[in-house]
């Protein structure tokens, strides 16, 4: 019954039309089964290149992102740098100037211990010549009253 070009039995008989139908429906069959595979796998074509073209539109915004979020975090940390910078100088402003008055203020210190020292030695001196003085008048006042007596 089956050799290389033998037809499957359908089991409907030995009609003109019965062994070729079932093969032209199959035909039919298969070529609807193929165009559908065919549509679909074109389908399935066109939403990979859909996915593709989309997965590299997102992968270069997300190269882009990591771009600007690597200079924003560069302009952060030097605007970051320049305030710890001027921090730093300002406090070392300070701290000069902190010495600065520091030293004034020994200076006028010292100053002020010469001038009261002066002051004083210059104290004592017109207290001895009023001392001074007062025993010449004294001096005098006794003369005065001896002679006018």
């Amino acid at each position: 019954k089956g050799g290389p070009g033998a037809r499957p039995d359908t089991g409907k008989g030995a009609g003109a039309e019965g062994p070729e139908q079932p093969v032209v429906d199959k035909e039919a069959l298969l070529q609807k089964e193929y165009e559908q595979l065919t549509e679909t796998l074109n389908e399935l074509r066109r939403r990979s290149e859909n996915l593709r073209r989309e997965n590299e539109f997102l992968q270069q915004e997300a190269h882009q992102t990591r771009l600007e979020s690597q200079e924003y975090m560069s302009y952060m940390s030097k605007k970051t740098q320049k305030r710890e910078n001027a921090i730093v100088t300002l406090s070392d402003q300070n701290n000069t100037e902190l010495k600065k008055l520091r030293t004034q203020k020994e200076e006028l210190l010292e100053k002020h211990r010469e001038q009261t020292s002066e002051l004083k030695r210059q104290i004592l001196q017109k207290e001895k010549e009023l001392s001074v003085v007062n025993l010449e008048i004294a001096d005098l006042w006794e003369y005065k009253v001896q002679n006018t007596s």
